[in-house]
């Protein structure tokens, strides 16, 4: 049921809050610089921005050029940098992420058996 689409339409719905409260700009750039998400020009823009505000519109500049694929990608790496906030937000979306983060199917709040990230994978743990 979760797909690119879900996590491009999420990064969609919450462009005004993520704008405002994503802390962490500067390694969610990094990283899609360096996955060849972003050109060059694009990252330079972002990191001549003065606030993260402004830092946070150039980034969803380079998402409307990139489109669903390019969402779905900035969607993995703010759960990996901004978990908390996408938790906030209301919608934890079940996608593939890397080996290294720990996945489990949890039970929190109105969320119940959904396979997200958590700070704290030996919580809510369901069989």
């Amino acid at each position: 049921m979760t797909s690119k689409q879900d996590a491009a339409e999420f990064v969609d719905r919450h462009r005004a809050e993520l704008i405002q409260r994503v802390r962490k700009v500067m390694p969610i750039a990094d990283d899609l610089l360096r996955r060849g998400m972003i050109q060059y020009e694009m990252f330079s823009n972002i990191t001549t921005s003065k606030t993260n505000q402004g830092k946070m519109r150039e980034v969803y500049k380079a998402l409307q050029s990139g489109g669903t694929p390019l969402k779905a990608a900035f969607y993995r790496i703010l759960l990996e940098n901004e978990r908390i906030l996408v938790i906030n937000l209301g919608k934890v979306l079940s996608l593939p992420l890397p080996d290294a983060v720990c996945r489990t199917t949890v039970e929190y709040g109105i969320f119940t058996n959904v396979q997200f990230v958590t700070l704290f994978p030996i919580l809510w743990i369901r069989t």
